[in-house]
């Protein structure tokens, strides 16, 4: 056995050589997209071996990247650097911020959307071998995890140093990194994000549902009945869960909806986003209930909240490289 380094076919740098390297990386067909047929702005290094593949993308544009099915038994990782990543499965639509990480297992079909510039860290390691320190850590696919935890920085640290100095290890000892950090990864996952230890069943339970929902936000099918099926909970028992709690779970997650569209809204970098846009990509699925909420809560709608962050960027002199959608993108 020995660690092999995938050399990518094409241009270093192509968008063809990014396609060639995540093929044998994931073992599954890959189709990438920029929106320039030169494809400058885009950077990735990799390395792969026998017990881990660790590949880094830096795109200075909007970028779709999709991979298919594989039946290899390996399980993912996606860790966003830097930007904006949104990413669509069976299941649903996640939107990844920066300093956030998700897992899956590679029976997943994926479609990542980096909105904005951005860089992603990806990780495949064994399933068996996560499964090997977490057996049920499948509870844990697709939702948006925190990699300030020592467990989740020390695995992504070390998948890192692979593609600087993997080229130089020996096989066994690539083989042992790569069990290390799937070790490490199981250990972040277990305190779902680094929330602790859990004290009862029904806090379990709690979180676990606000962990799938926060994953789930961007989806117009996330309800009371979708949650219940997916954590393998009675609905009864569910609505049970947040009884006591200070919000109910179906508050709970407009709250959550509305702070990731005002997120959207104060990002510089979306400002030309239409706010109709923002709505759909938060969850709502009516734009007029969207304002009217938003109004509840922050008391401005979305426009004046817009208008009143562009004249403070006016006011403190770098509202030049910002400027209000037009009518015709902004809700009626």
């Amino acid at each position: 056995m020995s660690t092999a380094i995938s050399e990518p076919q094409g241009k270093p740098g192509s968008r063809q050589a990014l396609e060639a390297a995540l093929r044998s990386a994931l073992h599954a067909d890959v189709d990438v997209r920029v929106p320039d047929a030169e494809d400058g702005g885009l950077r990735f290094r990799h390395f792969l071996s026998d017990g881990i593949g660790v590949i880094e993308t830096v795109t200075d544009r909007p970028m779709r990247a999709s991979n298919g099915i594989s039946p290899t038994g390996q399980a993912y990782v996606i860790c966003l650097k830097r930007g904006q990543l949104r990413l669509s499965y069976e299941g649903g639509v996640l939107l990844l911020k920066a300093g956030q990480f998700v897992v899956f297992p590679s029976r997943h079909a994926l479609t990542l959307l980096h909105e904005t510039a951005s860089t992603v860290l990806g990780v495949c390691v064994p399933d068996a071998v996560i499964s090997r320190w977490l057996p049920d850590w499948h509870f844990a696919e697709f939702l948006p995890l925190s990699d300030d935890g020592a467990e989740g920085r020390l695995a992504f640290d070390m998948s890192e140093g692979l593609l600087n100095t993997g080229p130089r290890l020996q096989a066994r000892n690539a083989v042992a990194v790569g069990s290390m950090v799937a070790r490490l990864l199981a250990d972040s996952l277990a305190t779902l994000g680094n929330l602790g230890p859990f004290q009862c069943v029904a806090e379990f339970h709690r979180r676990r549902a606000r962990q799938f929902c926060r994953g789930h936000l961007g989806s117009d099918q996330l309800s009371i009945e979708s949650i219940a099926a997916a954590l393998a909970l009675s609905k009864p028992y569910l609505h049970r869960l947040f009884k006591d709690e200070t919000l109910t779970l179906k508050a709970w997650i407009q709250v959550q909806r509305l702070e990731a569209a005002k997120a959207l809204i104060e990002d510089d970098l979306l400002a030309a986003r239409s706010l109709t846009d923002i709505a759909l990509a938060s969850g709502f699925k009516d734009v007029s209930h969207f304002s009217h909420a938003f109004r509840s809560h922050y008391g401005l709608s979305p426009r004046e909240f817009r208008g009143q962050l562009l004249a403070q960027h006016h006011r403190s002199g770098t509202g030049n490289s910002r400027s209000l959608p037009t009518s015709g993108q902004t809700l009626s």
